[in-house]
């Protein structure tokens, strides 16, 4: 138990000196930590790190997890082994899984806009509009705060979004209008959105829950989470015309390639950047 906790000790360490984000360094870490479990529970002197690493990642196979969690599995338990344990890894021992190349489900712009619209609360609406006309992942939406908006400048801040990575995201005039009786309304005291009767930030939990109900009320069967709206945003400035290396900058893409994937979702692209919520009516006030 001792060199259990000393090995996720010393891989805690690597993980903040490395400047990984909180969320990574608590996810490496309970991965970490179920993995020794495992190795604990199949003891064998015969076997080497990547034996037990192969069976371990095999066993979540079995279990159900898809390859695209299980691959998270893999760069955590290849990092504790070059870094904690010292050892090789190879790779073509112990490959990394290929991962499926799917598509994610778009809701076209008019069933955007019935979400949008369908909530009673002013709140709600906002909120889900921000989501779609910002393109922002969940996490930055909850960490968004009212000093992080420039109204003069039409853009948001987003500090230290995935991988730790400022940046600046354009918002349509349209979208700032509504923001502005946002305000007057509820007061935010510190972040855009907070709690009822609390100045805490919203809860992830809260924010899917407001979606499922959105998605019921407006009667749409496809399936909708904070994501899908990110998809839509992306996939409807690529069939506006917005320019593909902008976009990229936006979403906070690392690779272009991440980009260009949503150009396989367009039904139709133009020449032209203009923003998608510009040109429909919303009626939310």
């Amino acid at each position: 138990m001792s060199s259990k906790l000393t090995y996720l000790s010393m891989y805690q360490d690597y993980l903040i000196l490395k400047n990984y984000s909180p969320r990574t360094v608590e996810s490496y870490l309970r991965f970490g930590r179920e993995f020794l479990d495992y190795c604990g529970r199949h003891k064998n002197l015969s076997l080497t790190y990547e034996d037990y690493a192969r069976k371990y990642l095999l066993s979540l196979q079995k279990k159900g997890f898809c390859w695209t969690t299980i691959n998270v599995y893999y760069s955590s338990l290849k990092l504790l082994c070059l870094k904690v344990f010292r050892k090789d890894w190879n790779v073509e021992n112990l490959p990394r899984p290929r991962m499926p190349k799917t598509l994610p489900r778009i809701l076209s712009i008019e069933e955007v806009i019935r979400l949008i619209e369908s909530p009673r609360s002013l709140k709600h609406r906002i909120l889900i509009l921000l989501m779609y006309s910002t393109g922002l992942r969940i996490s930055e939406v909850l960490q968004l705060k009212i000093i992080d908006i420039d109204s003069n400048r039409l853009e948001i801040y987003v500090n230290q979004g995935k991988g730790q990575k400022d940046r600046m995201v354009a918002i349509p005039s349209k979208l700032l209008k509504l923001l502005r009786e946002y305000y007057k309304k509820y007061h935010p005291k510190e972040y855009l959105f907070e709690g009822q009767g609390s100045t805490r930030q919203y809860s992830a939990s809260s924010i899917r829950a407001i979606l499922i109900r959105a998605q019921k009320n407006a009667k749409i069967s496809k399936r909708v989470s904070p994501h899908t709206l990110r998809h839509c945003y992306a996939t409807h400035h690529l069939e506006c015309g917005t320019d593909i290396v902008f976009l990229k900058e936006q979403l906070g893409h690392t690779n272009l390639k991440t980009t260009a994937r949503y150009i396989h979702l367009c039904r139709t692209r133009n020449r032209y950047i203009h923003h998608p919520i510009e040109q429909v009516a919303i009626n939310i006030l």
